[in-house]
């Protein structure tokens, strides 16, 4: 019997512990996994620190090319301008879909510029955190989308 108390007496010091803490305790976010193991949309991310110089000069212009992502292949163009880091500096789009998207530059490399595509028109159509680097006279885009989906293409100039 009196290790029945002694349980009790027990039990009855840890949930009061237990309150006293959870009333006393500093506000904040509630305990759960890191923020490194939540899921969360992937940003492409950037491989140099960022410049603020701006598109590189070769980059400035029409190109089109063929994409490969989550939902096949298709034809996508994009025309950049001048510009600086956190300014659009250009659109981009699938030839055959009503959705477009500027071109937010988020820094610069070399050659290559590191981007967010953010919608700007048309509906059910996912925008994207990549990179477009100059390879020989082309374009290579690789981006993941709002999902995580990877996606490549080799762009051309027009």
């Amino acid at each position: 019997m009196r290790w029945v108390q002694g349980a009790v007496t027990a039990v009855t010091c840890a949930v009061i512990a237990a309150g006293s803490w959870a009333a006393t305790r500093p506000a904040g976010p509630a305990p759960g996994p890191s923020p490194a193991a939540s899921p969360a949309v992937p940003a492409f991310p950037l491989t140099a620190p960022p410049s603020p110089d701006g598109v590189p000069e070769p980059m400035i212009g029409r190109w089109r090319g063929t994409a490969e992502g989550p939902g096949g292949s298709y034809e996508l163009e994009l025309e950049l301008t001048r510009g600086e880091r956190g300014q659009t500096v250009g659109e981009s789009g699938v030839v055959a879909a009503t959705c477009r998207f500027g071109i937010v530059l988020r820094g610069t490399e070399p050659d290559a510029i590191l981007f967010d595509e953010r919608l700007t028109s048309g509906s059910g159509c996912l925008g994207s955190s990549g990179r477009l680097a100059l390879r020989g006279e082309g374009l290579r885009y690789s981006a993941l989308t709002e999902d995580g989906d990877p996606v490549t293409g080799e762009l051309r100039r027009e």
